[in-house]
């Protein structure tokens, strides 16, 4: 039996989420800035994944996932059959499987686009840092969703073998083995 899971924390369906690149825009109801020719990262809809059977670890996308990176400027779309491993950095594993489904992507040897590690690290910290901005919570929690992203980033930056190891069309026997 497949346990399925949707990941959507704001109950807004195929609303598009955005946030400026740098600093907080106001947003109308078409999601348009107020300022001009602002780019900013954006999302379509909330990730669906399901756990793959008897490996809790790993998870694969039930539909395809658009995104706006600012970091990478342009539009990607990681397809449905997409097999990621949540986030795999010890003790904070899977706390923002939407960043680490982007991280995980542009990681491989031909996502479009083909992005060196630094980039991957920068595109990470950016889609931590949006989905974090939804969430609300104390100063604490916002001091720790900030260390995390950080801690992560590192990690992620620094950490061996793993960096275009996989193509994205790779399968969870492949990623395994």
């Amino acid at each position: 039996m497949t346990e399925i899971i949707t990941v959507s924390r704001w109950e807004e369906g195929l609303e598009i989420h955005r946030r400026e690149a740098e600093g907080r825009g106001e947003t109308d109801q078409a999601g348009e800035t107020e300022e001009e020719g602002a780019k900013m990262t954006e999302v379509r809809g909330s990730i669906k994944i399901e756990i793959i059977p008897g490996d809790p670890r790993f998870v694969r996308l039930l539909e395809d996932f658009h995104f706006y990176s600012t970091v990478l400027g342009r539009w990607c779309c990681i397809l449905k059959g997409f097999v990621f491993d949540l986030e795999s950095v010890p003790l904070l594993r899977g706390t923002n499987p939407e960043a680490g489904a982007v991280h995980d992507y542009v990681c491989r040897t031909d996502s479009d686009p083909v992005c060196d590690k630094t980039t991957a690290a920068k595109v990470y910290l950016e889609f931590q840092g949006y989905y974090d901005q939804r969430e609300t919570g104390s100063v604490i929690n916002r001091f720790w969703d900030w260390f995390t992203r950080g801690f992560k980033t590192s990690v992620v930056w620094i950490a061996p073998c793993y960096f275009h190891k996989f193509p994205v069309t790779a399968t969870y026997e492949e990623i395994t083995a």
